[in-house]
């Protein structure tokens, strides 16, 4: 289906649509289930590879904790300068640091109000041109950021997800995407098979 990226900066906002985009359901060796996003999307004019990995470990057993949650992957972010990646990189970023919540993640629902989640995720650089934001909770808890997202994902009425990222530094500067999930329901209701 057409996706939806777009970047709205200081007042101005591009936007591209694309049908290169893909979902990708994987099983690893360890029980992780992962559930994966992936188009490419012109940002400031620059394509731009985009990789949301939702994941899902349902075993929790002696000291060893189950997570779910999701990675994003923005890669090439040396063309979306300004936007300031390395105030979110490393467990010492300074973005949140203050407390700001400068992720927010809305779900879209047929017949009903959105889904609205405030959340601050860890930044990190899994490669020098690319950078990460992931947010994980240990899936035995009855309530988390995690669970309550990816819950209503799975919902029937799940339409769209919308992402979008503040920059710490100008809270004009945005990066915003939407994901398409109608259809989709059924995967995500597999990726949390076994959660208690």
């Amino acid at each position: 289906g057409a996706v939806l990226l777009m970047l709205a900066c200081v007042g101005i906002s591009a936007s591209a649509q694309t049908d290169s985009a893909e979902w990708k359901a994987e099983l690893a060796e360890n029980g992780n289930r992962y559930l994966t996003w992936s188009a490419s999307v012109p940002l400031l004019g620059k394509p731009t590879e985009i990789n949301l990995a939702f994941q899902c470990n349902p075993k929790s057993e002696n000291d060893v904790h189950g997570t779910l949650g999701f990675d994003l992957y923005v890669h090439g972010v040396d063309a979306l300068k300004p936007f300031s990646f390395d105030d979110f990189d490393g467990p010492d970023a300074t973005a949140g640091a203050d407390g700001r919540k400068l992720m927010v993640l809305t779900v879209n629902r047929s017949g009903k109000p959105p889904l609205v989640l405030r959340v601050a995720p860890n930044g990190f650089t899994p490669h020098m041109s690319n950078f990460g934001f992931g947010m994980a909770d240990m899936s035995e808890l009855a309530k988390s950021d995690s669970r309550t997202l990816l819950e209503a994902l799975a919902s029937d009425d799940a339409e769209s997800l919308n992402v979008s990222r503040t920059d710490p530094r100008n809270a004009k500067l945005k990066l915003e995407f939407t994901v398409p999930v109608a259809g989709k329901q059924a995967d995500f209701r597999t990726l949390m098979t076994g959660l208690k």
